[in-house]
């Protein structure tokens, strides 16, 4: 729901934190690699794509999403 608002800084805030909640979970791994990215840190919103990218199974909407990251 921050991601879909543009909240970016609270995004990133809670970001790390949902990881813990699913880190196989392809599309928490896209939304803060989104939220990285408009807040300029690329290297981490690049790191957390190539994650998504890594998950399974991966639907294609978030396969996609991943990719605009990168």
């Amino acid at each position: 729901k921050l991601v879909a608002r543009r909240d970016w800084a609270e995004a990133v805030k809670i970001g790390d934190s949902a990881l813990y909640v699913d880190v196989h979970g392809a599309e928490i791994h896209t939304l803060y690699g989104e939220a990285l990215f408009e807040k300029g840190d690329v290297d981490k919103a690049k790191f957390e794509a190539e994650s998504a990218l890594l998950c399974e199974p991966l639907k294609a909407n978030v396969a996609s999403r991943a990719n605009v990251v990168l």
